[in-house]
């Protein structure tokens, strides 16, 4: 099963650099029933603009990899974005796309991995003393696309093979076909986003449903890939805390907690400029409706107060099932880190130190019986 309503564009826009790549053979041949225009530049689709849902099949001319740009005043863990493209067809309510991108309906994929290839070998030939955190997901779901372009077994065998590096995919989905079919040698996290039912049909009703999430953890847990879970953006309503109960309680009936690398809590937020794009593309949300306030960055955030609340309990949860997780909070203050736990990290090159020491204390652990254990992280 995948997302209630698989995507199909209604146009492909194929830039005439990448249009013998392997990526938009793939993406051409499976949609080998959708008009296809090829260009020269981005102009040309411009000219042709349409309000249709419409993909994108372009040559990446920057870098494909950037660090992480944090939000003001807020601890960051330096993590290293890898940009495989734009947009995201899951279409989610909170999404903070749409109030970035011109058209919401255009989905750009970059075709020329060839490049990123490039790119990732200068930086391993470069050396570096610590670990890379690299992750996709930023800008797209990871893995949406992924039986598709088949971008996992492109990429994920170059990390496997690197001292010093952890990729990570972050999903609401359940395309793992490809996964399964690699050894991740331990440098591997899959990521879900994960909420409750009630949230996921309200505000994300073109993802996979939990179950099919959850089954898909299980496996690649079984094919030795470290699982991350992502509580963000944690949505505060009437039934919130017996929903999410629920939601934990349902998650490690199914996962195993010694092999989550990492857990994220984070509040929902979004800059005032989505809220129009909310009214209009999602009238049936109810998120805008909570009480929401500008923080220090500018974002809309429920009040501090209910922000350690929903943390604080929401932990102790966690904490019942995983005694041990590693447990941190995404884009939050120093202020709301000590309120929660009881410390904060002095810096943000202090929080990327804590999760280099989760990764290897992980891979060194005994519970631990992949492949992995027979390579040096």
């Amino acid at each position: 099963m995948f997302a209630r309503k698989e995507y199909q564009p209604e146009k492909i826009y194929l830039e005439r650099k990448v249009a013998d790549s392997t990526v938009s053979r793939r993406v051409l041949q499976y949609w080998d029933k959708v008009p296809v225009q090829l260009i020269n530049s981005l102009n040309e689709m411009e000219q042709d603009r349409t309000d249709g849902r419409v993909m994108l099949l372009l040559h990446q001319k920057g870098r494909f990899l950037k660090p992480c740009p944090g939000t003001p005043q807020h601890l960051c863990c330096n993590y290293m974005l890898l940009n495989i493209g734009y947009n995201c067809p899951l279409g989610c309510s909170y999404c903070y796309l749409p109030a970035y991108l011109d058209n919401p309906q255009v989905i750009s994929i970059f075709a020329n991995l060839g490049d990123l290839r490039q790119e990732l070998e200068a930086l391993a030939a470069n050396g570096h003393p610590g670990l890379y955190r690299i992750g996709t997901g930023e800008f797209n779901d990871s893995l949406v696309f992924d039986h598709i372009t088949n971008f996992s077994n492109e990429i994920i065998p170059l990390f496997a093979r690197h001292k010093g590096w952890l990729l990570e995919l972050k999903t609401k989905t359940n395309q793992i076909g490809s996964l399964l079919e690699l050894d991740p040698e331990g440098r591997v996290v899959i990521s879900w986003s994960l909420s409750p039912t009630a949230v996921i049909a309200r505000e994300e009703p073109e993802t996979t449903p939990l179950e099919g999430r959850l089954t898909a953890a299980q496996r690649c847990q079984a094919q030795g890939y470290w699982i991350g879970l992502h509580f963000d953006p944690i949505i505060y309503y009437d039934d919130w805390e017996r929903d999410y109960e629920d939601l934990v309680r349902a998650i490690f009936s199914r996962i195993d907690p010694a092999r989550v690398i990492w857990i994220s809590l984070g509040g929902l937020r979004f800059i005032p400029a989505l809220v129009p794009k909310i009214k209009e593309m999602f009238p049936q949300s109810k998120i805008i409706c909570g009480e929401l306030f500008p923080g220090r960055d500018g974002k809309l955030r429920y009040l501090q107060k209910i922000r350690i609340e929903l943390y604080t309990k929401l932990i102790a949860l966690i904490k019942d099932f995983a005694p041990q997780a590693f447990v941190y909070l995404c884009m939050e203050t120093p202020e709301v880190w000590s309120k929660v736990f009881g410390w904060s990290p002095q810096n943000n090159s202090h929080l990327a130190h804590l999760f280099t020491e989760r990764y290897y204390d992980m891979y060194r652990s005994p519970g631990y019986p992949f492949s992995a254990r027979r390579h040096k992280p």
